[in-house]
Parts: structure tokens; C-alpha cells; sequence
């Protein structure tokens, strides 16, 4: 099978499972018991911690473990705003995460006011729309800083630096983002922060979540699981290390990609510019939906995503195209072909092989056109 979808989740690379092992053997204390087993694993815990608030510049005492992004999301926003003194409203956009947006859609069941900011074609907020959003009632900015469908990044250091203007909580989802571009929180402001552990070859179950000091509400519950801890960890840190040539090569993927699309002359828009991380490929294929792409790619071993859920048949359109503005049938043309560690030039290849094929069977000889084809 050639895997083309790294932004869903990573397989556990040898160094994290090797860590796992180790630590799920030998340190298998409960971190809150006081005998040496115990403390043996919270002194491994809060080195844990140590190196991962080092990586995105932190506070040690701002990291905390979470069973994933979803639970990391939930508990930073619910965090900071039993923190805020200024009101009950909410600014961020249809483009986020469907559990930022399960969330948001909760808050205001419980009486929370939610303004969702339109995009601009690139994907990104547009910062002067977001200052004319802000009100005195305004207490929470969530913005993830990549987008999970087509990797647009948003300007996150100057959307906090608006909101320290304005005394207005951040909450930041850098899932896709982390160990792949640089997070600097010292610089960023901002208050609260969520990623995953298995989205950078490290175990599933194990999130992120960093919260300011200053924010005192949130108290980590429950016993630890330190196997997953240290491998996620080690995953993170080789992630970094590896960061400047892991971009340099997926690159090189995406212009490969790029240049395929156009001699094969898809009827194919690669959604967004340039400032996208070069892992997440975002296509809309002119006519066809994108969940009969995804399983004509399945027919030839090539796993793809149609950047949504797809429920007893039923594809939902992507929650980023609509937000950019498209109907409903233009949404589900999308598709998401991301990259990873093993990733090469003659999965790209194979690929554009499959969807050239997928088109020219569809193809009119005589009008030359695509017929529209749903599942």
C-alpha cells in the first residue's frame, strides 16, 4: 500500500516503540505513588515535560498530557475561559478542526456567542476583518496555525499580538503543525496549545496540551501513561531535529506533484498559495467527488482522504471548502494527498497515474469533458 495520508496519522517509528517498550517494562510505576517505582516514573514524566516545553519554547509548568488533539482542544478552550473576566464571546473560523468546531457548537448551547470569521482564498484570516470582529465582550481567539485539509498557516504571532492589544485569551491548535514547523510561544503569546502524538510517528492516545501558567484552573487527572509520555517525547524530538530537511524533501514532493498535475492536464485546482506547509495537498477535481477518487486510489493500493467524514456512505463536504466559500457539491470534490517519512517521488507518480487513468475512464471521447460521477 503507498500511504499518501501522514495528516490523518503516522505509523510509530522504530526509536518511539523501542522507548515504549522499554519504559512500559521497566518504569511502570504509577507517577503519584511515593515509592521509588513511582517516583522513578515521575522523574521520567517531568523530564518529559522538561523537553518538550523546550522544544516550543515554554514553561515546563505549562505541559500537560492529554489522550489526543481532541481532548487537548476541548480542555484549553474550556480552560481559558473559565479564566476570562471579560465576557462570552468567541472568534475563530468554519476552517478549524471538527472538535474545535464540536466544541464552539456546545459553547453556545451554555449561552457562549460564536463570530466565524470568513477566509480569504488562501486559506488564512484576514487580520484587519479579525480587528473589526473584536468586541468589548470578545474573551477567546482559536486559530489553529496549519490547516488540516490544505495546510494553509495562519499568521499566529500576529493574530496573538492583536489580541494582547486587546486583553483577549488565545487558544492555538499547532496539531498538524507541530514538529514540522517552528512553534515558539515566547514570541507567539499565546495562551493555550494543543498537538498529538500520533501525528509525528509517536503512539496514538497521547496529546498535548500547554496552558500559561497564569492560567490555574486545569489540573492534570488521572494516572499517566508514561510509555506513551517518553515515546511521544522521542518522537517529538527526532521530529525536530529532522524538521529542515523533512520540509526541504516534502518540497521537493509537492513541486513534483505540482508539475505532474499540469503536464498530465488534470481538470484539477490545488487549493491555496504557497505559504501552506509542503506536506498537506489540498485538490479539488473539477466534477468528481472526492470520495470516488479516494476509493479508485484504495483500488490501487494508494491511500488518500477526502479531507472529511464519510458517514454510512454518506461524504460530508469539507468543512475548509465551504469556508472558502464553495456549495456544497464543490466541497465534495476535494481530496487530500499529505506526505511523510516514506514518502518518494514514485508514490507522487503513482498517484497522478491513478487519478489520469480515473479521469480518461470518465472522460466523453467526443465532448471531451468529464461526466460527473458520485458514489
Amino acid at each position: 500500500m503507498i500511504y499518501l495520508d501522514y495528516a490523518s496519522t503516522t505509523p510509530m517509528r522504530t526509536e518511539a516503540i523501542d522507548v515504549y517498550r522499554e519504559v512500559a517494562t521497566s518504569i511502570y510505576g504509577n507517577t503519584h505513588s511515593l515509592h521509588d517505582v513511582g517516583t522513578t516514573a515521575h522523574s521520567l514524566v517531568e523530564a518529559c515535560k522538561e523537553k518538550l516545553a523546550e522544544l516550543i519554547n515554554g514553561d515546563k509548568n505549562g505541559v500537560f498530557f492529554t489522550s489526543g488533539g481532541t481532548e487537548a482542544n476541548e480542555c484549553g478552550i474550556r480552560a481559558l475561559l473559565a479564566s476570562a473576566q471579560n465576557g462570552k464571546h468567541i472568534i475563530t473560523t468554519k476552517m478549524e478542526h471538527a472538535s474545535i468546531l464540536h466544541t464552539c457548537e456546545d459553547l453556545e448551547q451554555e449561552g457562549y456567542e460564536v463570530t466565524y470569521l470568513a477566509v480569504e482564498q488562501s486559506g488564512r484570516v484576514c487580520l484587519d476583518a479579525l480587528k473589526s470582529a473584536i468586541r468589548e465582550d470578545t474573551a477567546l481567539f482559536i486559530f489553529q496555525h496549519v490547516n488540516h485539509e490544505m495546510g494553509a498557516v495562519q499568521p499566529i504571532e500576529e493574530i496573538a499580538l492583536l489580541a494582547e492589544e486587546h486583553g483577549i485569551f488565545v487558544h492555538c491548535d499547532v496539531v498538524q503543525s507541530f514538529g514540522k514547523l517552528p512553534i515558539d510561544l515566547k514570541r507567539w503569546r499565546v495562551h493555550s496549545l494543543s498537538a498529538s502524538s500520533h501525528k509525528i510517528y509517536g503512539p496514538k492516545g497521547c496529546g498535548l496540551l500547554y496552558l500559561h501558567p497564569s492560567i490555574s484552573v486545569y489540573t492534570q487527572k488521572g494516572t499517566l501513561d508514561t510509555p506513551s509520555i517518553a515515546a511521544f517525547t522521542t518522537a517529538s524530538e527526532l521530529a525536530y531535529k529532522e524538521m529542515d530537511n523533512t520540509r526541504i524533501e516534502h518540497t521537493q514532493l509537492r513541486e513534483q506533484l505540482h508539475t505532474l498535475l499540469a503536464s498530465h492536464h488534470l481538470p484539477v485546482t490545488v487549493e491555496g498559495d504557497d505559504e501552506v506547509l509542503p506536506s498537506i495537498v489540498g485538490i479539488s477535481v473539477h466534477w468528481l467527488q472526492g470520495q470516488y477518487i479516494m476509493l479508485q486510489c484504495n483500488r490501487y493500493n494508494i491511500a488518500i482522504s477526502t479531507g472529511s467524514a464519510c458517514q454510512v456512505g454518506h461524504q460530508h463536504p469539507s468543512y475548509s471548502m465551504l469556508a472558502l466559500g464553495k456549495t456544497a457539491d464543490e466541497a465534495k470534490q476535494f481530496v487530500r494527498v499529505s506526505f511523510g517519512r516514506h514518502t518518494t517521488k514514485e508514490h507522487i507518480e503513482a498517484f497522478v497515474n491513478v487519478l489520469t487513468r480515473t479521469c480518461a475512464e470518465l472522460c466523453d471521447p467526443y465532448e471531451k469533458t468529464l461526466s460527473p460521477k458520485t458514489v
